[in-house]
């Protein structure tokens, strides 16, 4: 480390004059500088907990709390307004999951930074709230590796991600969906998010196999859309 040296002939001179009083100033100020400089070589040294991406030490950083006013659910790149075809099957699920924090559960909805992992399932009834919800928290991240992390927090096996478009595709609009995530689920872990209709229970029949969700991306890789689908033994 450099050392700070000051001029004997200045140091002289100044003790002379009556501008003493500025020594102590002179010295405390380079005292602050040596101090400041080793915090920042400790600081350097120590790991930051926004970086912890371990979802069994740690909640998954987020870089905000999504809500529909900021970032309104999106349907393969577009919003779901009054003007959109498929308005009617979103609005019900879109109203009662607004934010992300209603997404989780009880507990975690009250606490100024909750922990996204703590999604409640049971209050999610049907496919279309489970995109919408899922579609609430994953753009509450900010890159994919973190989404990714939470998936598998959700016993989801990740594939990489891939183009859905060709290469030579030119957007036509920002939020066009140009790659995608595609993420399975075993037939349990499925319903236990989503369970089966009454009806199907009765009968014991099981339409879906190997439940499975996409996530959109744009060009730019902001979240433009969530769909859950799967196998079907009607396909």
């Amino acid at each position: 480390m450099r050392t700070l040296r000051i001029d004997a002939e200045l140091a002289a001179t100044l003790m002379r004059s009556r501008s003493h009083r500025l020594i102590p100033a002179i010295f405390a100020t380079a005292l602050a500088v040596l101090l400041g400089a080793g915090t920042v070589a400790a600081n350097a040294q120590e790991p930051m907990i926004e970086q912890c991406l371990d979802p069994a030490t740690c909640p998954i950083p987020y870089v905000r709390l999504s809500k529909q006013d900021t970032e309104p659910f999106l349907f393969l790149g577009k919003v779901i307004d009054e003007k959109h075809p498929r308005y009617q099957d979103y609005k019900s699920a879109i109203r009662r999951f607004r934010d992300v924090r209603s997404c989780l559960t009880t507990e975690e909805r009250e606490k100024s930074q909750p922990d996204l992992r703590q999604i409640e399932w049971g209050a999610i009834d049907n496919v279309k709230e489970m995109e919408v919800c899922v579609f609430r928290v994953i753009s509450s991240f900010d890159d994919i590796e973190t989404i990714k992390t939470w998936l598998r927090h959700h016993d989801f096996n990740v594939a990489d991600e891939n183009r859905v478009r060709n290469k030579r595709y030119v957007p036509d609009y920002e939020t066009d969906l140009i790659f995608g995530l595609t993420s399975t689920l075993s037939e349990k872990k499925y319903r236990e998010m989503i369970p089966r209709s009454w009806i199907a229970r009765l009968i014991g029949f099981e339409s879906v196999r190997i439940p499975a969700l996409t996530i959109y991306f744009s060009q730019s890789w902001q979240v433009v859309g969530v769909a859950v689908g799967g196998s079907s033994i009607l396909n």
